[in-house]
């Protein structure tokens, strides 16, 4: 488990970064379904405040005015797996 959670990590810290060079690579890191990968860290590890803070900064990169990550990370349930870990 403690391997799955630094992976975690080191992904979000990776598209968070990406996502942050702006829309092309917002659109790419869309394709290669990273909206999904990072809520998925986040249903992985719902009680672990880091993963929550990476994946976080991870998602606003992705949707900073970007239509269409916006709507993948709606799909992918970020919003259902932002409130089940607030429970």
């Amino acid at each position: 488990a403690k391997g799955q959670r630094t992976l975690c990590l080191l992904g979000c810290d990776a598209v968070g970064a990406l996502a942050a060079e702006g829309s092309e690579a917002q659109a790419d890191l869309q394709f290669f379904g990273a909206c999904e990968a990072v809520v998925e860290a986040l249903r992985a590890f719902p009680r672990e405040a880091v993963v929550w803070q990476r994946a976080g900064r991870a998602m606003a990169a992705l949707a900073n005015r970007h239509a269409g990550c916006q709507e993948a990370l709606g799909r992918a349930g970020a919003c259902e797996a932002l409130h089940g870990g607030l429970q």
